[in-house]
């Protein structure tokens, strides 16, 4: 039963830290060039659940 106590432990904010990388193609973007603001909020959901 320790094991699973040690698995349950808190742990630091900076050990959650993840890094993703995206390319942006002209399907991501409005006429004018500009990222479009749902697929940046798409991306900060998949970011926040690698680190979840």
């Amino acid at each position: 039963m320790r094991q699973r106590e040690d698995l349950m432990m808190p742990r630091p904010v900076g050990d959650s830290q993840s890094e993703m990388n995206e390319i942006v193609l002209p399907n991501d973007t409005n006429p004018l060039g500009a990222l479009l603001g749902g697929r940046l909020m798409h991306w900060i959901d998949l970011a926040g659940a690698m680190a979840a």
